[in-house]
């Protein structure tokens, strides 16, 4: 099975895994295709820093950014959590250098400017 784009050199395959699951599916065939789709993507983006149509084209769906995006979207979405300023704009700084960068893969290994705002951010996320 695999994503439908106009562009089939930028499909991605469909991987069943827990890890991603919860995003791609909840994007791919509940929230955002379809008849009666959903047009909130800029409550969606607010939550998961991107786009629905970016965070299923554009990023490896068993990448370390999956996990970073899935950890900012469950505390931001935890009300009981009081969350500090710097969670927000750790995690902006992030997103924002993700996209610089052109969503780059396994940038952790690099230790470059992308690996230091995913570890800031995971930093500022400690304790909650």
């Amino acid at each position: 099975m695999m994503c439908m784009l106009l562009d089939p050199a930028r499909t991605r395959p469909l991987r069943s895994s827990p890890f991603w699951s919860s995003r791609l599916v909840d994007f791919r065939y509940f929230l955002y295709m379809g008849a009666g789709m959903r047009q909130d993507y800029d409550v969606y983006a607010k939550i998961n820093g991107l786009l629905p149509s970016v965070i299923c084209f554009e990023v490896d769906p068993n990448s370390e950014a999956i996990a970073l995006i899935n950890k900012h979207a469950t505390i931001f979405a935890d009300k009981s959590k009081m969350v500090p300023a710097t969670f927000h704009d750790s995690f902006q700084k992030f997103i924002e250098t993700f996209k610089e960068e052109n969503y780059p893969q396994n940038y952790l290994s690099t230790n470059g400017p992308l690996a230091h705002c995913h570890n800031d951010f995971l930093y500022n996320c400690h304790g909650l």
